[in-house]
């Protein structure tokens, strides 16, 4: 603004003075990395080792899945589960790896000039949108990844493995679900320990059930009585395979009146005085 047109704001007696003067922008201080090349590539090669050490430390992380022993027998290390200290510190240093290289990269490497942008519509125009596509344009060149590909080789590799940790703690989610074809195991994925002759207990105190137990109403958790059973070799089951067995044959008794029960065709004698079971497992 020149001095005439100063003059005639300050004529005007609408005008308001600010306050606090605009102090503009500081002086540019030029980074090591700015004037001298060897620094540069110094802090080039800097950044690039962190990358690199991230993506060693998930390859640690994997081994040190597989490596170590758990369960009954534990390898340890200075009285620690060698197991869930080295996923820990491997998987600790990946993430550092990327998250300290990315810092320096910006610190070092990147444009740190203030940019202004200055104020406009929230429209969507045809010019908006070019201006968006040349800051971003101008974003990655001052990022400077096309011309330095040891930094962006370096980081796509370290970003693409630590996608594998969590790929391979998928691991403990299994073994996956089986159906099997002997019946007795009752482990499969569509049997369960239920056989004809089995006594029905409560869920809670394994206490036998009677059909004078409930009363009309009555809604009781139900399991099958697997520890003292008569049928199948149902002994052999302990810890958690009996646990997730009779998490299976859970069932929901629930006695109405006999009058009000309208089962499908051939279904007709599948209660008892008026007690019907429901299951979410599909039992063969």
């Amino acid at each position: 603004m020149s001095d005439k047109d100063l003059e005639a704001t300050s004529s005007d007696p609408e005008f308001t003075p600010d306050p606090v003067p605009d102090p503009g922008l500081p002086p540019h201080h030029w980074r090591p990395t700015d004037v001298d090349p060897k620094a540069e590539r110094r802090a080039e090669r800097q950044v690039a080792a962190w990358f690199i050490f991230s993506a060693l430390c998930t390859v640690a992380f994997v081994y040190s899945y597989f490596a170590f022993q758990i369960g009954d027998n534990w390898d340890t290390f200075l009285g620690l589960g060698a197991s869930t200290l080295f996923l820990g510190l491997s998987l600790s240093g990946a993430l550092l790896g990327i998250g300290i290289g990315v810092i320096q990269w910006a610190r070092k490497l990147m444009g740190d000039q203030e940019i202004v942008e200055m104020r406009h519509s929230a429209a969507s125009s045809e010019e908006d949108r070019e201006k968006v596509l040349g800051m971003i344009g101008l974003g990655i060149e001052e990022a400077s990844i096309a011309r330095r590909p040891l930094v962006r080789n370096s980081l796509l590799g370290a970003m693409a493995l630590i996608g594998v940790a969590p790929i391979v703690m998928l691991r403990d989610l299994g073994p996956l679900p089986q159906d099997v074809d002997n019946a007795e195991e009752g482990l499969g994925l569509a049997h369960t320990v239920w056989r004809k002759g089995m006594r029905v207990v409560t869920g809670v105190t394994g206490r036998p059930l009677r059909p004078s137990d409930l009363q009309i109403g009555d809604l009781v958790n139900a399991a099958p009585e697997i520890e003292h059973a008569d049928v199948g070799d149902w002994h052999q089951l302990h810890g958690h395979e009996l646990l997730v067995s009779k998490a299976k044959s859970a069932l929901i008794l629930l006695r109405m009146e006999p009058r009000d029960l309208n089962p499908w065709e051939g279904r007709e004698d599948w209660d008892v005085e008026g007690i019907v079971a429901y299951s979410k497992i599909c039992t063969h």
